[in-house]
């Protein structure tokens, strides 16, 4: 982009960094995907569990994770981003209103990207 907002050959033919939203409650990650999109990302879904964050993963190869810590059903945030990081690299930047000492140890082992609290 020029010094007075006109789009340049290089950032017209860039991609939109696509992202992956995961959160358990919908309506929270429905908005979030919403705000997103109209910063410009590309949305690769929106999963609400660990289980469908994997697969969309594998499925959509987003750019971005954002997950959320604690999520309801088998694998919670931090097992999800274990195994996506493992399996595609994926970075992964969690999202939670839980700051607990256990949390923090075991979502820093999985290497993400930060911690948006």
């Amino acid at each position: 982009m020029t010094a007075d907002g006109k789009e340049t050959a290089a950032g017209a033919n860039r991609r939109a960094p696509a992202i992956l939203v995961v959160d358990d409650e919908r309506v929270i990650g429905m908005a979030l995907t919403a705000s997103l999109g109209r910063l410009g990302y590309v949305s690769a879904g929106l999963a609400g569990n660990g289980e469908e964050a994997v697969r969309l993963c594998g499925e959509k190869h987003p750019d971005l994770v954002l997950m959320d810590v604690r999520l309801q059903g088998e694998m919670d945030g931090v097992e999800a981003a274990e195994r996506i990081n493992r399996l595609f690299g994926t970075p992964i930047i969690f999202l939670t209103a839980f700051w607990d000492e256990e949390t923090v140890t075991r979502a820093k082992r999985s290497g993400p990207y930060a911690f948006l609290v």
